[in-house]
């Protein structure tokens, strides 16, 4: 953010397991707010070069990944959350700290 001049707030608290939390620790709406999730996938076409990968999808706080539209939507096969150790193995980050750029993960956004 700061290489390529983007304002921001920087704000700290006690770790929070879900967006409502993080949005009443931050004093905001939860509507005001986005989060971060990273979606092991199995892609249909197996001949592909990558056949099973991760994919972060950025979302409103305030609404619910629909995993069957997802996965229309960028053709996989299978989904599912990743583990906490899969968090751990992409990026050294835990459960709520997911930042929402995937590039600083090597996972497409």
């Amino acid at each position: 953010l700061k290489r390529n001049s983007i304002r921001y707030k920087e704000t700290s608290h006690d770790p929070v397991s879900t967006s409502e939390e993080a949005a009443k620790v931050r004093g905001v709406s939860l509507e005001s707010g986005a989060k971060a999730i990273i979606i092991k996938v199995k892609y249909k076409n197996k001949q592909s070069e990558h056949p099973e990968g991760f994919v972060m999808c950025v979302m409103s706080a305030a609404k619910n990944l629909d995993s069957k539209a997802f996965k229309k939507l960028i053709g996989a096969q299978d989904s599912k959350f990743v583990t906490k150790e899969d968090l751990w193995d992409l990026g050294k980050v835990v459960t709520g700290a997911v930042p929402p750029f995937g590039s600083l993960m090597g996972i497409p956004t």
